[in-house]
């Protein structure tokens, strides 16, 4: 028979108590925390449905983790809504932000050919495609069009890492690294199309739209903008993530009691 000694045990079971509570978080953690259930655009299939879903439902969980949280709650439920549940935050707009936010990454030329009055009338090229970039420098928020081209060069998917850093007059901006395939293209677009614009885009919104002065090696670029360092940090956890593969919408956001508790981990 094998003996155990009475402080052996008790070691054991605190050792088992603790791996428990960090594991499996119980609705103690979340008590006055937030709940969020997001909906998936759906494509008209179920089975791609789900599979959006499911993969909606992984990115932000690498957002979450991210973050910071090391308590969540990341489920699907029959109806392939996404829900969320955190604990409480100091400020949880800012979380759901970060949750739903597309983070969808794209390069594309900017026409210089054509009008952009023209297509602002309604004349729009096949190939192209009316964007805005949002201005606030003058204190007022504006919307600069842009005519671009459809054609995607270059997207989120091939980024490797993703940085946050300060520059000489202390305004925050990202750093983005694209993988080996990712640098060849950018170093293929930039070399093909010198003195050119090329248009950086997050989620349909054009960031910027610098003239390419030379080819770029080295698969690196920036991306620019009023941002705070918060807003700048957030980014790029969600950029780092990916980009959500469609689009969500929040149906639900509200403080969690513990009646609202979904369980376990």
């Amino acid at each position: 028979m094998i003996k155990i000694s009475v402080g052996l045990l008790v070691a054991i079971m605190m050792c088992l108590c603790l791996f428990h509570c960090q594991s499996e978080p119980t609705w103690n953690h979340f008590q006055g925390g937030i709940q969020v259930v997001l909906e998936a655009e759906s494509k008209g299939d179920p089975a791609i449905d789900i599979e959006n879903a499911k993969k909606v439902a992984a990115i932000i969980e690498s957002r979450i983790k991210e973050f910071g949280f090391k308590n969540r709650i990341v489920r699907i439920n029959d109806n392939r809504q996404i829900i969320i549940q955190l604990p409480s935050w100091k400020n949880p707009d800012r979380v759901v932000q970060l949750i739903s936010k597309s983070a969808n990454l794209e390069f594309k030329l900017v026409d210089e050919e054509n009008s952009l009055d023209e297509a602002l009338n309604g004349n729009i090229p096949n190939d192209d495609e009316i964007r805005y970039k949002m201005d606030e420098t003058s204190g007022n928020s504006r919307k600069i069009p842009f005519l671009l081209k459809r054609k995607v060069l270059l997207s989120g998917k091939y980024l490797d890492d993703v940085s946050v850093s300060i520059d000489r007059d202390d305004e925050p901006f990202i750093i983005i690294s694209f993988n080996s395939e990712g640098a060849r293209i950018f170093e293929k677009i930039t070399a093909e199309n010198t003195e050119r614009k090329l248009a950086i885009l997050l989620d349909n919104i054009v960031n910027a739209a610098p003239i390419i002065k030379e080819k770029i090696s080295g698969g690196r670029a920036q991306i620019t903008g009023n941002f705070t360092l918060e807003e700048a940090r957030d980014l790029s956890i969600a950029l780092k993530s990916g980009g959500l593969p469609v689009n969500v919408k929040i149906v639900e956001y509200k403080t969690l009691k513990k009646k609202d508790f979904l369980g376990s981990a």
